[in-house]
């Protein structure tokens, strides 16, 4: 069964606002809302910011450049959001570790839209 191609993309863009969402909510809230990690601390952070960069490459591909700058900015606003609340308590590191997952995300996205664009384009000959 083939997935047309603006289904899939609409897929993707929902994709990427929950996961923002459940970014903000978890970095934003007080630490005792936050969700339980099973794995270390800086592998949750840096995976879910590779997650969210990935779908925002996957949902938005014509804006490379825009969604590269703004999945490694975007930790630097998240964590300094931290400040608000009297619970939490920002750090310099996490914000490497997510941005370097924001970093890794984009490259991988990148590389699947363009063995998918070589696919198509295939495909597209006689």
């Amino acid at each position: 069964m083939v997935i047309e191609r603006r289904y899939l993309s609409r897929v993707y863009i929902l994709t990427f606002w929950l996961i923002l969402l459940v970014i903000i909510f978890s970095t934003a809230s007080p630490i005792a809302l936050r969700p339980p990690v099973m794995i270390t601390v800086n592998l949750d952070r840096g995976l879910a910011f590779a997650g969210l960069s990935m779908f925002a490459m996957l949902a938005y591909p014509k804006r490379v450049a825009t969604t590269l700058f703004a999945s490694i900015a975007l930790p630097s606003v998240i964590e300094a959001s931290q400040f608000l609340s009297a619970t939490r308590h920002p750090h310099l590191l996490d914000v490497y570790v997510k941005s370097i997952g924001a970093a890794l995300g984009c490259l991988f996205a990148y590389v699947v839209l363009a063995i998918s664009k070589q696919i198509s384009l295939r495909g597209a000959k006689p």
